[in-house]
């Protein structure tokens, strides 16, 4: 499993196989979760387009902040504009892949996490109560191979929560954006909590189709 540092924009994420899992669960996802799901979709499905919005992120920088509006106090970032930039030249050099699909087992996964971390002020992919991202996806898939868990805190908006994670500011190996373009991930859950310490997180959940038994 790999494991970021905390940064302005803080983001985390693993990766590791699996095998036959435990039952299914039913989960209902929330407006937000479902315009995550949405902007991950269109960034995967229209790579050029999506860049043109990196583009446009990267023009509102001033040094190393980076600004929503014009004249807002802005946020404090590691690479400045380049970060956006070189995601924007990576992203418009992508064919388009498969959307992913909504996965209510991914999802009541991605849930158990996110709500853990809303009571506890947690962050990273170690529940409190020891659970790993393996163990989470045990208490609700029927069976998995290759899974990965992205998590964004401190972004309020499905497009800053996509953005954050595709962008991957800090973080050498870009493994997040890696994740979002992974076409062998074709199904995901998404669950955003308040927390106490970041204001948001949001857990996205993904795999390759159910293993059949």
């Amino acid at each position: 499993m790999r494991m970021t540092k905390i940064a302005a924009a803080l983001t985390l994420c693993g990766l590791l196989s699996l095998g036959v899992v435990g039952a299914s669960a039913q989960a209902a996802p929330s407006a937000l979760e479902r315009e995550v799901l949405e902007r991950l979709n269109f960034a995967r499905s229209n790579p050029a387009l999506y860049a043109e919005s990196l583009k446009d992120y990267a023009d509102r920088f001033t040094g190393s902040v980076a600004h929503e509006t014009p004249g807002d106090l802005g946020v404090g970032t590691n690479e400045g504009r380049r970060a956006p930039e070189e995601a924007a030249a990576f992203v418009s050099g992508l064919r388009p892949i498969a959307p992913v699909a909504f996965d209510v087992e991914l999802a009541r996964a991605a849930a158990d996490h996110a709500e853990d971390q809303s009571r506890t002020g947690q962050i990273g992919h170690v529940g409190s109560d020891g659970s790993r991202l393996g163990e989470r996806i045990w208490r609700h898939t029927r069976g998995r191979g290759l899974v990965a868990e992205i998590i964004s805190y401190g972004e309020p908006t499905a497009d800053r929560v996509v953005r954050q994670l595709v962008i991957d500011d800090g973080e050498a190996d870009r493994a997040h954006r890696a994740d979002v373009f992974d076409p062998a991930l074709s199904r995901a859950g998404v669950a955003c909590r308040s927390h106490p310490v970041y204001r948001y997180v949001c857990v996205i959940d993904l795999s390759g189709e159910p293993l059949r038994r």
